[in-house]
């Protein structure tokens, strides 16, 4: 049967009324506080292979200890490798060679251009050509019209420039003994001198063996020294050699006399000295006057070096005798340091030097270098070999 229209009103009513109850009561009801949560953000891994669950350990960082003072008596290794890197630097240290700087001794003829240079001598031969600089290589290159600081054996020091350059070569003593080299003689058997075409051949026989790169001093004609260092590169320690007057020598001599027998070193030699001595016994029909005690104090030598701008006293020990292949004597040689501390002689962990005319320390790390060998050598006693050093071949008989 068809509804009628209050039918459907009447039905339209209840079906709105809870509707609109709720929505009177969402309009007249407050909002709530609103709440906040942070959420960490997440990182999604990125697909990766199944592992096993490894633990992972903390890393602690190391405590490191403040720099302690170097004790003058300590050889101690470098701490970083500036020392390493110093002792390898071109110009850290070069002998001083009649004002010339000794720039290097594996010096190369491709370097070189021009004519061959005759230098006269009385006894022996020297020549040399002029270097190319650009001819150099970069290792050296550093060198070229460097300014360095030349030292003396008493500590005093000046500055000047390395200036031309030249490859040098020399020998001492009786020429006629180079290979390939015929020189005439009187029938007394006195040499005639030798001719252009001679003096020719025996300056081509000396520069083959030529290696010592050097360099002319230039910019104060009065300097001058033993070694010499690039200016540019950290101030070494430089010891000063002082003089002692023979009632202060005599002093240090017995002190040293006192303690000296006890040094490993001194130790090793006094066996060999007493091998020696049986040797010759066995040798010889007559007894030798040498004995331990003597010739401690015969062949003992001392030199005393005070740091420059520090506390450090330094003294140089020398026992034994040098060997000229002359003699059938005790020739082994060694040689300590001590450092002087008031009234104590303590001695150093590194040896000492035979006949050194300067000591420094040239990277400051505790360990000692020094000229010797009448200038021509620059020794140490750190972990890098020697510095440099050079010789002139010599033909003859040196007795």
């Amino acid at each position: 049967m068809a509804r009628s229209k209050l039918d459907t009103l009447i039905y339209a009513t209840i079906l709105l009324a809870p509707l609109a109850t709720a929505i009177g009561y969402i309009t007249l009801t407050p909002e709530p506080e609103p709440v906040i949560v942070t959420i960490p953000a997440l990182v999604q891994p990125s697909p990766q292979p199944e592992l096993a669950a490894t633990p992972v350990t903390p890393v602690t960082p190391p405590t490191l200890e403040p720099p302690t003072s170097l004790e003058p008596t300590t050889s101690l290794e470098p701490t970083t490798p500036e020392s390493t890197t110093l002792a390898t630097e071109p110009g850290a240290a070069v002998l001083v060679h009649e004002r010339q700087l000794l720039l290097s001794t594996t010096g190369e003829q491709a370097w070189t251009r021009g004519k061959l240079r005759a230098h006269p001598m009385e006894d022996g031969m020297a020549a040399s050509k002029a270097v190319d600089p650009t001819r150099l290589p970069a290792q050296l290159q550093p060198l070229v019209d460097a300014r360095f600081v030349l030292h003396t054996a008493d500590g005093s020091s000046c500055t000047a420039n390395a200036g031309a350059l030249s490859l040098y070569a020399r020998q001492d003593g009786e020429l006629e003994f180079l290979e390939g080299i015929e020189l005439s003689y009187t029938d007394d058997g006195d040499p005639i001198e030798p001719t252009p075409a001679q003096q020719l051949a025996l300056r081509k026989a000396v520069f083959a063996d030529a290696h010592l790169l050097f360099a002319r001093l230039t910019g104060n004609p009065r300097c001058n020294g033993l070694w010499a260092r690039r200016a540019e590169l950290p101030a070494p320690t430089v010891f000063a050699a002082v003089t002692l007057d023979e009632a202060a020598h005599a002093a240090l001599k017995d002190r040293v006399l006192a303690v000296i027998e006890a040094q490993p070193a001194v130790v090793a030699l006094k066996i060999d000295f007493d091998a020696y001595l049986a040797e010759y016994a066995q040798n010889y029909d007559e007894p030798t006057e040498l004995t331990w005690h003597g010739f401690l104090r015969d062949s003992l030598k001392l030199s005393r070096w005070d740091e420059l701008g520090g506390p450090r006293q330094l003294l140089n020990v020398e026992l034994g005798d040098s060997d000229q292949g002359c003699g059938d004597y005790f020739t082994d040689q060694i040689a300590l340091v001590f450092t002087l501390a008031g009234e104590q002689l303590q001695p150093h962990t590194d040896a000492g030097f035979i006949g050194p005319n300067a000591i420094m320390d040239l990277e400051r790390d505790g360990h000692l270098e020094a000229v010797t060998t009448n200038g021509h050598a620059i020794e140490t006693r750190g972990p890098a070999t020697a510095h440099q050093s050079f010789e002139f071949p010599y033909h003859g008989c040196r007795c």
